[in-house]
């Protein structure tokens, strides 16, 4: 008994490596200077982790690394990679998306004759690049002209050919142990055993068990509306992103990130209605955002253009709101006479706040800070020097600045005209 114990408990740590969890053991991978490397790893974001062939330990990918048969790159959450193959002089690239596993194959040479009848040489059919995804989502694109993409999977297999004189993007997705082909652009023949199906641009099939589905459509991204492109909103401020609702479709998936790359998500989520209310941002950053479409089966659409919004404190500046006086202006007053400004701006508040000082800060050496429910005020009496100014709206208990920086003002004062009478006036 406990020896069929020991051997069960083997048979689950060997299961449970090969599939990449709760591997302890630090064996090194066998030397392999026999061999030709398969593929290069050209690139690795986030976390990337390659197993060798013949062993059970996962390793920190590197990138740059050679690829032999039957190594595996695995990708976690927000990680991709890209994988190179070199086939026949012609060359192909694969992108894998986050949460991934694929298991890199030697080219498959197809047999043919070497020889026609007539002994002139025939030229040998191209090698076929090889990868087995075992889950997640990976993109390529065929080439006119060039070896098919043969993709394994744990539940049939598929080849991809190029049907035209145009590239064609290709997007493979492991969905409920389901292989989904889809074609973005162009068109392709895919076919598994005896079955063959044209793709046109923008249609996916589902390959099992040696069968291919009918050809479905696959649905558009959505259009976003708001908040406007590069739009800025003010910290704390809940708010909705909006966009046009897709026929079809079921589910929309939002992702928000600080990113272009969306490498790491705020939200990742979805929602049956074409709008998702965001928790009020409460940082001073960038925000990026986009959403795809998904239909009743769970096809996902790519996902459409992104858009950016900035998030900005309360206090921060709103550019173009001082109108009077100019920045950098210049006064001149008669002296010992009274020396009033009219200060104006614009705003849409119901109260603001004018400070005068002698700072730029505004915060030492103030020498007026008034409050009025109007956009102007006169400062009557104001002695030659130097002086910055600015305007704070108060709404809501909010603090808010209308300039980008205070303006200028220089006051200077000149002799008030001489007048000479004479003490005696003749005429003539």
């Amino acid at each position: 008994m406990k020896t069929g114990k020991r051997v069960g408990a083997l048979l689950t740590t060997v299961v449970a490596c090969l599939h990449g969890y709760g591997c302890s053991e630090d064996a090194a991978p066998p030397p392999r200077a026999a061999e030709k490397p398969v593929a290069r790893l050209t690139k690795a974001e986030g976390v990337v982790d390659h197993r060798a062939a013949r062993t059970l330990v996962w390793r920190r990918a590197n990138q740059g690394m050679a690829l032999f048969n039957r190594d595996a790159i695995k990708t976690g959450e927000g990680a991709t990679a890209v994988v190179s193959f070199v086939a026949g002089g012609r060359k192909l690239k694969l992108d894998i998306e986050e949460q991934s596993l694929v298991i890199i194959e030697a080219p498959e040479v197809k047999p043919g004759p070497k020889k026609a009848p007539d002994r002139k040489t025939v030229k040998e059919p191209p090698p076929v690049h090889v990868a087995r995804v075992e889950k997640g989502t990976v993109r390529g694109v065929v080439e006119p002209g060039g070896p098919p993409v043969k993709v394994i999977t744990p539940d049939g297999d598929a080849e991809i050919v190029a049907d035209g004189k145009e590239p064609v993007p290709f997007r493979l997705r492991i969905r409920k142990r389901k292989l989904e082909v889809a074609v973005l652009k162009g068109s392709a023949r895919v076919r598994t055993g005896k079955s063959e199906v044209k793709l046109q641009p923008r249609q996916v099939v589902d390959v099992t068990a040696r069968k291919i589905s009918k050809p479905v459509e696959l649905l558009p991204y959505p259009v976003l509306v708001a908040p406007p492109v590069d739009s800025k909103v003010e910290a704390g401020t809940e708010m909705e992103l909006r966009w046009t609702p897709v026929e079809g479709a079921s589910l929309y998936r939002v992702q928000v990130s600080h990113l272009v790359s969306f490498a790491e998500r705020l939200y990742n989520t979805t929602v049956v209605v074409p709008f998702f209310k965001l928790p009020a941002p409460k940082a001073m950053r960038t925000y990026v955002w986009r959403v795809a479409s998904v239909d009743s089966a769970g096809r996902e659409s790519e996902f459409g253009y992104a858009r950016r919004f900035h998030v900005q404190t309360s206090t921060e500046a709103v550019p173009g709101q001082l109108l009077h006086p100019p920045d950098n202006a210049g006064l001149q007053y008669p002296r010992g006479k009274p020396k009033p400004v009219l200060f104006r701006w614009r705003g849409e508040a119901k109260l603001y706040e004018l400070v005068v000082a002698r700072s730029t800060s505004l915060k030492r050496r103030v020498v007026a800070r008034r409050k009025t429910k109007q956009t102007e005020i006169v400062l009557p009496r104001m002695r030659r020097g130097e002086y910055y100014w600015g305007v704070f709206a108060l709404d809501g208990g909010k603090r808010q600045a209308l300039f980008k920086k205070p303006h200028r003002l220089v006051i200077a004062s000149r002799r008030p005209p001489y007048v000479r009478v004479p003490k005696a006036i003749k005429w003539k």
